[in-house]
């Protein structure tokens, strides 16, 4: 799949320019900081020039196009997630939640060997899919009362914040799942 392959050299290309950036912030040589922004701008340009050809595969595929929409009409998810979610679980809206979620690396594990019980956490699934997951639900967090309602109540339970937040990331997983399933836009829960 096209998308796929996008995607894929988009993360790097981004790493890059935020090395670089970092870079030109420590070096006190004229001539290396001269080289390392003339090596920031092409990143830069190659990334914007792959942007647009993202864009343009998705807006020359009606399903893709589809399928961004929706998933950009939910809070947090903006044209970026939406097409690494697209890109890197192309089984949303065809598996159950609890199989979406483990795709992800979003499902609970319960962690017992003999008389030893760490609890549930965490492990495997993808992990581009799961970071910008995370970005999401910490936005969410910051904006919407709904979010910080199901939050504080995890945590009033004694689960720990970070436990909250992948809650709340497979929360939000589980809902963009449906909404392609069912090909609908985003409606906003009760807090």
């Amino acid at each position: 799949m096209e998308l796929e392959r996008l995607v894929s050299y988009r993360e790097p290309l981004i790493a890059e320019t935020v090395r670089l950036s970092n870079q030109i912030a420590q070096l006190d040589d004229d001539w290396l900081i001269a080289m390392s922004r003339r090596r920031l701008e092409v990143a830069r340009d190659s990334l914007k020039e792959l942007n647009a050809r993202i864009r343009a595969v998705v807006r020359g595929d009606k399903t893709l196009k589809r399928k961004a929409a929706i998933l950009e009409s939910a809070p947090g998810i903006g044209f970026v997630n939406a097409i690494t979610l697209l890109a890197k679980v192309p089984e949303l809206g065809q598996r159950s939640p609890k199989k979406i979620a483990a795709l992800v690396g979003l499902a609970p594990y319960d962690d017992k060997s003999g008389s030893r019980d760490k609890g549930a956490h965490i492990k495997r699934g993808r992990p581009l899919p799961r970071a910008k997951l995370c970005l999401a639900a910490l936005s969410l967090l910051r904006n919407k009362p709904w979010a910080q309602a199901f939050r504080d109540k995890l945590t009033a339970k004694g689960k720990p914040k970070m436990v909250a937040v992948v809650a709340l990331m497979r929360r939000l997983l589980v809902a963009l799942n449906a909404m392609i399933k069912e090909d609908r836009f985003w409606r906003e829960p009760a807090t």
